[in-house]
């Protein structure tokens, strides 16, 4: 074994050790872990399984952005389902380790050939721009619903909610605007001529077309719906009652506070449920349940494929 395969061999070693580490202190450091077990112990059969489909959710997630990431990376390397569901998994796994999971462009590309890697970078903040976009989209909705339909019912500090309602469609075309018209950051970046140099590496990020970026959108648009049904689901498995509208509009919000609030990996659990608390606690008292659900959703979406990709980052010949 040279030189480099031993280094590379340690580096996939101690990510393996840290990603398992890392998901194992946060379990097991949980000042609600007692609780938590006592309230499995206790589920009804509908609430099992319900918590079951939450788990299948997660592959269909991540099966969805897999589809997204393989069609990507398809202008440079053609790359079968299985392998981009790897590189997903992998992304995990390194972001997880990173502010607001930045670094998962790092685990995806391991698999690509060497001269496609910087290219896919690129593709990943398509992908990741495509999501942040419905996200934000979704955000900006639910805030200019809010002030009109729920008397303003945490927007006290604004002096008007029609300003809100206002300002957020505005928005909403601004961003989409810019998501479909990214070419023409590329024609600004020509008059810089040190930028202009690198033309051949960044090229790719202007390379999609706008029908193909309006399906990127669409299946970020299919993720979304999964994270939000997911969310309901684990609300009910730890017994708050659902009030369907309210409560889905609040989880756009959670969501694009999570979004636009930096995070690291760290604070990222204790974040997501002072956040979820804040926001449902306006309807409904079962704060115990809202923290449940939003520490469950963390380890379901999150730990487990992080434990995943650990494995395959591995196995992976780097």
């Amino acid at each position: 074994m040279n030189n480099a395969k031993k280094l590379f061999f340690i580096l996939k070693l101690i990510i393996v050790i840290a990603s398992f580490g890392f998901v194992f202190y946060k379990i097991f450091n949980h000042h609600q872990l007692s609780e938590f077990y006592q309230i499995i112990q206790n589920f009804s059969l509908n609430q099992f399984l319900t918590l079951v489909l939450v788990g299948f959710l997660m592959f269909i997630n991540w099966s969805i952005e897999s589809i997204k990431w393989k069609l990507l990376v398809e202008k440079f390397q053609v790359i079968s389902f299985f392998t981009a569901l790897k590189a997903i998994f992998s992304g995990i796994t390194i972001s997880i380790f990173t502010p607001n999971r930045t670094g998962e462009f790092a685990g995806r590309i391991i698999l690509l050939k060497n001269e496609n890697r910087v290219k896919a970078i690129f593709s990943t903040f398509i992908g990741n721009i495509a999501q942040l976009t419905i996200t934000i989209l979704f955000g900006l909705f639910a805030i200019s619903f809010i002030p009109n339909k729920f008397n303003g019912f945490f927007f006290k500090s604004l002096y008007t909610p029609y300003w809100i309602s206002f300002i957020s469609p505005v928005a909403i075309i601004i961003l989409l605007f810019c998501y479909f018209n990214l070419n023409r950051i590329k024609n600004l970046l020509t008059h810089f001529k040190y930028i202009s140099r690198y033309a051949n590496i960044y090229s790719g990020f202007f390379a999609y077309t706008q029908k193909e970026l309006l399906h990127f959108l669409v299946l970020s648009a299919l993720r979304y719906c999964v994270f939000v049904i997911q969310y309901l689901l684990l609300l009910y498995v730890f017994n708050i009652t659902i009030i369907f509208v309210p409560m889905v509009i609040i989880i756009f919000i959670i969501y694009f506070s999570l979004t636009i609030i930096p995070t690291i990996a760290l604070g990222e659990l204790g974040i997501r449920s002072s956040i979820a608390i804040f926001f449902l606690s306006k309807i409904t008292n079962n704060l115990s349940g809202v923290f449940m659900a939003s520490s469950t959703i963390w380890l379901i979406n999150l730990a487990i494929p992080a434990l995943l990709g650990s494995l395959l980052i591995y196995k992976s010949k780097i």
